[in-house]
């Protein structure tokens, strides 16, 4: 039993760890600019999609856009991208991001197959209209 105890013990520490590193990729990621993130998430969407994304960004994003807007704007386009390689069997993405007289502008557009209206869970919290609705 000691034994067991021991490697639960491992096991909560490295949880811990994990936590903490996650939680510090997290604040060096939010350190960067909102286009140099952009342009990271476009990049590691590249992999899971099999295609880079088409990325256009205008407007004074890295100084018009809050923190919180811009953490926000990441959720959902991670979302957005995830949703694209998982279901929509695209050969094309189009972000654009754009920034212009108090409005921020977030679009993703793809060739995909689109959204089979019985599958979706609009009662989910986390959807990306979800997180547009918290943001305003």
């Amino acid at each position: 039993r000691a034994h067991v105890g021991s490697q639960e013990s491992q096991i909560r520490r490295s949880d811990a760890a994990v936590a903490r590193s996650e939680a510090d990729l997290n604040e060096a990621r939010r350190q960067l600019s909102l286009r140099d993130r952009l342009v990271a998430v476009s990049d590691e969407a590249t992999d899971t999609l099999g295609f880079a994304p088409a990325l256009r960004m205008t407007g004074l994003l890295d100084t018009d856009v809050p923190a919180r807007h811009a953490d926000h704007v990441m959720a959902v386009l991670r979302e957005a991208l995830s949703n694209t390689a998982r279901h929509a069997h695209a050969t094309s993405v189009e972000i654009g991001v754009a920034a212009a007289e108090r409005t921020l502008r977030l679009t993703v557009a793809d060739n995909g197959r689109g959204i089979v209206p019985e599958t979706t869970r609009s009662s989910d919290p986390r959807t990306p209209k979800t997180k547009i609705a918290q943001v305003m």
